[in-house]
């Protein structure tokens, strides 16, 4: 299984791997483009190479992919339905579900699946939406949620993406690289 990670979020990573094993629900919210659906695809790249989970134990739905445009949770339940019955092999499941607040009543959908496969998943949300908020979302699932904020790359990330590695002492044409990165985040990329 090869996922083109050519820039890894080892943060925010290292803190998704380490709850992998909770039986909570990992949402990764907060604003559009922030790389959660990336996230994503690097956590199960983690489990794939490093954890040697088997590709049938791992369910990924992309809800904004054209062809799911206007789905249901009836249909959305198909989909599952036809994962478990053809794909899945063994004991746990891994369950990715990428943008799903496209869906109306996702959160019902959802709930069923952790109540019903309680021990054997593992639930993977990336959610954009100011329709419910962080409090509401920790309700609806009776506190077991852990929520993780993506926010956009902060500036050793950004020096990271820009091949700068982070120094104590730059010579003066670094230190030139590093100030016009800088004036490019302010201008293109800060809020």
């Amino acid at each position: 299984f090869n996922i083109n990670l050519w820039f890894i979020r080892k943060n925010y990573l290292s803190k998704i791997v380490s709850s992998i094993w909770s039986n909570t629900i990992k949402i990764l919210s907060w604003i559009r483009r922030v790389w959660k659906s990336h996230l994503l695809k690097q956590t199960i790249s983690h489990l794939i190479n490093e954890e040697k989970i088997n590709l049938s134990n791992i369910f990924y739905i992309h809800l904004e992919d054209e062809r799911l445009i206007n789905i249901q949770t009836t249909q959305l339940r198909e989909i599952w339905e036809e994962y478990l019955q053809n794909y899945y092999k063994s004991w746990v499941i891994y369950a990715f579900f990428d943008e799903i607040q496209n869906i109306t009543w996702w959160e019902k959908f959802i709930r069923s699946l952790q109540e019903n496969f309680w021990e054997n998943i593992q639930i993977f949300i990336t959610w954009s939406n100011s329709n419910l908020l962080s409090s509401e979302l920790v309700t609806e699932f009776r506190w077991r949620v852990y929520e993780y904020f993506v926010t956009p790359l902060d500036f050793s990330e950004i020096l990271t993406f820009n091949d700068i590695k982070i120094e104590k002492v730059y010579s003066s044409s670094q230190k030139w690289k590093i100030k016009w990165v800088f004036n490019e985040v302010l201008q293109y990329w800060s809020f």
